[in-house]
């Protein structure tokens, strides 16, 4: 038997021929990423009708929701998070008791609070309910908002997906939302009963998203005198170190819940990290405005106070993902703001 070799091009120029629709696959878990915009430009070029299919691999169990109705009782509700709803097709048939909340940063917002609590009254929510949220930190943020200020406070529950808040967001109590373009202006302190935390989840993440969470374990390892520098240092399982980040910033908040001393010590990097978010209007992430935020506080620590570091830190400080952003537009705003309000009263 013979076998010919055919480049990939030739054949994908015979479909776009000889079809008029065709099917393109996008990876739910980043369907932006794996597009390609030049075959899409291609397609459309020959009059041919385009259709996007998610790929939802089922990277989540299908049996997500009635392991944690069985956990919870019967009286209780879930808010998930949409990219995990893509993610698992059975969720489509049996989201009966379920919301699901496209939880970009853009919509920590008072509409989406409205929706949430909409959702509570109607499914006749009480106080007695528990209130369960599957999702990543900006959807822990705002639907614990709501539940602190549903009839006063109800129970909740946190099963953080995503690897920054399994360290972070989903840690600690704080809850906000964005409001008249201000990050986390309106918010409570309201802890979890308790938070799951499940690292199957993980698999389920794109790498920014890993990069992300790698932005507050930094965080917290250069704050903090503890193993996790050590963790890092030696690139140990991601597993250790998640489980080492968690109980370093929990033993912080015990201390100081409502965030008036020690705990100002988790703001570092987010006073610069809030104003970037701001400024971008939220379109850029908070793992990479907290990424840029700690080098800037970095800079003015050495400029200003001529404060230098071991190689210990220097290698954290390496570890940080790299993004590039034009700040030329705000460095003055980022200035004024330092002058004259100070790095801790900035930060919420």
């Amino acid at each position: 038997m013979r076998i010919k070799k055919v480049p990939v091009k030739k054949i994908v120029n015979k479909i776009i021929d000889e079809c008029d629709v065709i099917l393109l696959v996008l990876d739910a878990r980043d369907p932006e990423m794996t597009r390609n915009r030049e075959l899409e430009k291609k397609i459309k070029s020959k009059g041919k009708k385009l259709i996007y299919v998610l790929n939802k691999a089922d990277l989540v169990p299908k049996d997500i929701l009635e392991k944690w109705k069985k956990v919870f009782g019967k009286n209780t509700v879930f808010v998930i998070d949409r990219n995990i709803y893509n993610l698992n097709s059975y969720l489509e048939k049996h989201s009966d008791y379920a919301l699901i909340i496209d939880s970009k940063e853009k919509n920590k917002n008072y509409q989406s609070l409205s929706e949430i609590l909409d959702f509570f009254l109607e499914n006749k929510v009480n106080r007695s309910f528990n209130i369960v949220v599957i999702g990543g930190g900006v959807l822990s943020d705002f639907v614990a908002f709501a539940t602190s200020i549903f009839m006063r406070g109800c129970n909740l529950f946190l099963i953080p997906t995503t690897l920054l808040a399994m360290v972070d967001a989903g840690l600690g109590g704080k809850t906000a939302i964005h409001f008249n373009g201000k990050k986390n202006i309106l918010g409570s302190f309201y802890p979890a009963s308790k938070v799951f935390i499940d690292f199957s989840f993980l698999k389920t993440l794109p790498n920014k998203e890993i990069e992300n969470g790698w932005s507050e374990i930094i965080k917290i390892a250069l704050i903090s005198k503890s193993n996790l520098r050590n963790l890092i240092v030696q690139n140990e399982n991601l597993n250790g170190i998640i489980s080492q980040s968690i109980q370093i910033k929990m033993e912080i908040c015990e201390k100081d819940i409502l965030d008036n001393n020690e705990r100002r010590f988790l703001n570092f990097g987010h006073t610069f990290a809030h104003m970037i978010e701001s400024y971008f209007h939220f379109s850029v992430s908070h793992g990479q405005a907290v990424a840029i935020g700690i080098r800037i506080a970095v800079f003015f620590a050495e400029y200003f106070l001529n404060i230098s570091y071991d190689k210990d830190v220097s290698f954290l400080l390496n570890k940080l993902p790299e993004y590039s952003l034009n700040l030329s537009g705000m460095a003055r705003e980022i200035l004024m703001e330092f002058i004259f309000a100070g790095l801790n009263a900035l930060v919420i």
